[in-house]
């Protein structure tokens, strides 16, 4: 039903609920709690088939091409996060809501952050390394002292 339409102003005047039309709607709501909980089940799936054209087999197919998994080892279930190309809205897979946050959050920048990890890598090996040579030059130093001494 349009927001803007005269039967919906007259529901809400009303405060019944803008769905079954029978129920009273629930306080600063335009639905009543029966009817919220039945669109927040459906809702899931048919925002996946408006915003990417994935139908409910479609989101099976995906799982089931994952072995069921995500790429951690977590199962995941047709209502867990769909990742997908967010230029062109093509589907990637299905994850698990914590890989979903942290690639939902880096996506943009995935590559750079992954050159980053790289970096940071490699500048603690060459840390590590240098800490390592300068025991051993500490402990070099220490015996030939040693030797010396005696």
């Amino acid at each position: 039903m349009p927001t803007n339409s005269a039967a919906y102003r007259r529901l809400r005047r009303k405060r019944t609920c803008s769905r079954c039309r029978r129920r009273p709607a629930r306080q600063g709501k335009t639905k009543c709690g029966v009817c919220a909980s039945q669109l927040r089940a459906t809702d899931s799936i048919g925002g996946r088939r408006r915003k990417y054209g994935a139908t409910t087999a479609d989101v099976h197919r995906l799982i089931d091409e994952q072995d069921g998994k995500c790429f951690c080892g977590k199962c995941v279930d047709p209502t867990d996060a769909l990742d997908h190309e967010h230029e062109t809205k093509d589907l990637r897979g299905v994850l698990c809501p914590p890989h979903n946050a942290v690639i939902g959050r880096t996506d943009a920048d995935l590559f750079n952050f992954a050159d980053g990890v790289a970096r940071y890598a490699g500048t603690r090996r060459r840390v590590l390394v240098r800490r390592e040579c300068v025991k051993a030059r500490e402990a070099c130093g220490r015996t030939t002292n040693k030797v010396r001494s005696h």
